[in-house]
């Protein structure tokens, strides 16, 4: 018996039965992931913009400015890397529309997997994101990065 079906489901024998995550599911999720992650970028800016302009020399300010940005960056690299790989198997827009990260056997992504998978995000970015959007148009849903580290975004 065949339980290929060409949208969001299938069988085969490293996944049982699951329903993949599909472009628009992943799509809401990642605006959700945005949304979370600006607020604090916001709430930094507010803060710094203001101790910047106290700073004796344009060159303090630069470094303060890089150092800020760079604090962010890593706070956003944690976010996604340990969210993905721990329990939730998801980050909050993940979790909050239904959707976690699966390896090839349904089982939770490790750390370095996941640390791929976040790098692996900007190659799906680039050509004008072509690597995302090819999550609505391959059998089971993957994007690019998706590809990349074997990974599968599906249903809770």
């Amino acid at each position: 018996m065949n339980y290929e079906n060409e949208t969001t489901t299938t069988y085969d024998n490293t996944l049982d039965y699951v329903e993949y995550a599909g472009f628009w599911i992943r799509f809401g999720a990642a605006i959700i992931d945005g949304v979370v992650l600006v607020i604090p970028l916001m709430i930094l800016s507010l803060i710094f913009t203001g101790s910047l302009s106290m700073l004796d020399s344009a060159e303090e300010a630069s470094l303060t400015a890089l150092i800020v940005y760079l604090a962010y960056l890593v706070g956003v690299l944690l976010y996604f890397v340990l969210l993905t790989s721990g329990p939730s198997q998801g980050t909050l827009g993940k979790m909050m529309v239904g959707i976690k990260v699966v390896d090839r056997f349904g089982e939770p992504i490790s750390k370095g997997r996941s640390f791929g998978r976040f790098f692996s995000y900007y190659l799906s970015g680039l050509f004008l994101n072509i690597g995302y959007i090819i999550a609505g148009f391959t059998p089971k849903k993957q994007a690019l990065h998706d590809y990349i580290v074997s990974t599968y975004v599906v249903k809770r």
